[in-house]
């Protein structure tokens, strides 16, 4: 295995795939399962989950919504799927704790840096929730932010796609893979890997970055055990 210790950033909107309802059942599973297998390879994992499923901060202004609000709706989406993922991985036997950058006590603890690490060095999974804590950033800053403060091996992020591609794939199927891409690279190409905030977090704290298909079975796993899946941004 090569790495001990991640954040594992988990596309909140493929927990509703396919699904009329907004959280589905079998895809908890499914993140369950993985999230298991790379536990019992040892390793460390923080888990900073999105909110795509339930809401999108882009619906604000068609509901006449200021984006402040809308993005504050989008960090309350996030804290609803970390309670249920959080409670799917104790139903398991798996020991977690839910920790959140938006004060709300009866849900969650408050994160902060250094419990969390003290989480990790007892074998806890430790789920983040409610983003950065603030309007205007993303889950993806929030996971840069939280692997950088964790000191993490590196930040893992599960997606619907294999990886980063030249281009869209589902729009040009003729789209090539890389299965290494530097972050300067992926600024400059204007690449949808993550948002240019969170990519220049990681170039100024040296902290990479693996992109994976969230969906496959066993993919985490063959990412932390160096096997050529998915793309490593360095």
């Amino acid at each position: 295995m090569i790495h001990q210790d991640i954040v594992l950033k988990l596309s909140g909107e493929i927990l509703g795939k396919n699904s009329r309802t907004s959280i589905a059942p079998q895809y908890i599973h499914h993140y369950v399962t993985e999230i298991k297998a790379a536990y019992q390879l040892g390793t460390q994992i923080a888990i900073v989950i999105g909110g795509g499923n339930i809401w999108r901060g882009k619906q604000a202004a068609k509901l006449g919504m200021s984006k402040e609000a809308g993005d504050y709706m989008g960090l309350l989406a996030t804290v609803m799927n970390g309670i249920a993922l959080h409670h799917a991985l104790q139903a398991v036997g798996l020991s977690a704790v839910l920790m959140t950058r938006l004060a709300i006590p009866a849900i969650g603890e408050p994160y902060y840096p250094t419990k969390a690490k003290e989480y990790l060095s007892q074998r806890k999974i430790v789920v983040l929730a409610g983003g950065t804590g603030e309007p205007g950033c993303t889950t993806d800053s929030a996971a840069t932010l939280a692997a950088i403060e964790l000191e993490v091996d590196i930040c893992i992020k599960g997606t619907q796609v294999d990886g980063v591609y030249t281009q869209d794939p589902k729009q040009n199927p003729a789209a090539r893979l890389y299965t290494t891409l530097s972050l300067k690279e992926a600024i400059k190409k204007q690449l949808e890997v993550m948002d240019r905030g969170a990519l220049k977090m990681c170039i100024a704290n040296q902290m990479n970055i693996h992109v994976y298909n969230a969906t496959r079975p066993q993919e985490l796993r063959k990412v932390l055990c160096g096997e050529k899946v998915g793309t490593l941004l360095y």
